[in-house]
């Protein structure tokens, strides 16, 4: 089981380049021939012209396949740790009496993380990627100095 544990992890660490770089891939070719690349030419052009959602979504839904595979693999990983034996390190030692039980610590954590995940969801589905997007062009074109 340990074994396999480690080929998980090696998987992962493959995995998460691969991820990365299609991202990184996907992000700068959409910055530079912007999604609706025949508005670009228009003087005055307003950003939500050159870079339409549809369009980015449609570009983004190729890494799909491989955000689900990482998926896949993580929760692989994650209950291969726990059959394992949990962490590879020691833990430090914590004062006594401060501590938390280890249960209720690991249920606060998922619980954190569980809204993490459902607002960031909640934020793109309302269309808070967009803004993002938005702001983050004019950042680049107003204070770097880009346009």
């Amino acid at each position: 089981m340990t074994c396999a544990y480690k080929w998980v992890k090696l998987a992962l660490a493959l995995l998460t380049v691969v991820l990365a770089a299609a991202l990184i891939y996907e992000a700068t070719d959409i910055y530079l021939t912007g999604s609706a690349p025949e508005n670009m030419a228009a003087p005055g052009v307003a950003v939500n012209q050159m870079y339409t959602r549809a369009d980015i979504a449609a570009r983004l839904r190729r890494i799909m396949p491989l955000a689900a595979v990482y998926l896949t693999v993580l929760i692989a990983g994650i209950a291969l740790k726990i059959a394992v034996g949990g962490r590879e390190r020691p833990r430090a030692v914590k004062p006594s009496g401060s501590a938390a039980p280890v249960k209720v610590r690991r249920a606060a954590r998922i619980a954190v993380f569980a809204a993490a995940a459902v607002f960031i969801g909640l934020g793109i589905w309302n269309g808070g990627l967009w803004d993002v997007l938005v702001k983050a062009v004019n950042i680049c074109t107003e204070c770097i100095g880009l346009g």
